[in-house]
This record gives C-alpha cells, sequence and structure tokens, in this order.
C-alpha cells in the first residue's frame, strides 16, 4: 500500500497491522503520538517504542515467501 501523506502512513499501520491483529493493541499509544509528533510523550514510552520495534522486525522475519504473515493465512483459511 502507499500513503500519500504522513496521516496516511500511521493511519495505514493503525488499521493493516493493529486493528488486524498482527501487532498488540498496546502500541497504538505509541502510533498515535508519533503520529502527533509528541516526541516528549514518545521520550517517556522509549521502552514502548523500542518493544515496538522488536515486534515489527519478529512480524517482518516470520513472512512466508508469498509475503503473508502467519496471522493473515490462519485469518484467510
Amino acid at each position: 500500500m502507499e500513503a500519500q501523506t504522513d496521516a496516511a502512513v500511521f493511519e495505514n499501520f493503525a488499521e493493516h497491522f493493529i486493528h488486524a491483529g498482527l501487532i498488540d493493541r498496546r502500541f497504538e499509544s505509541v502510533i498515535q503520538k508519533a503520529h502527533q509528533k509528541n516526541i516528549e510523550e514518545l521520550g517517556r514510552l522509549e521502552e514502548d517504542v523500542f518493544e515496538l520495534l522488536g515486534a515489527v522486525e519478529a512480524l517482518d522475519r516470520s513472512m512466508n515467501n508469498s509475503l503473508r504473515f502467519p496471522a493473515e493465512a490462519t485469518m484467510t483459511a
């Protein structure tokens, strides 16, 4: 998917990763603060920011040869 604006990047991430259940919903506040460019609050959420990074990296590593995530395969089966 392509996002035409910064806002669309965050909206697409929330929709296609968090709301789809691929990334834990507890990271919604991190995404929201990043969207708002709230650097001060992101600093307070530093541990969550790095945990989100780890979750995204793990999800990327789990992608199969069809560019699907394991959770997507079970959703469509």
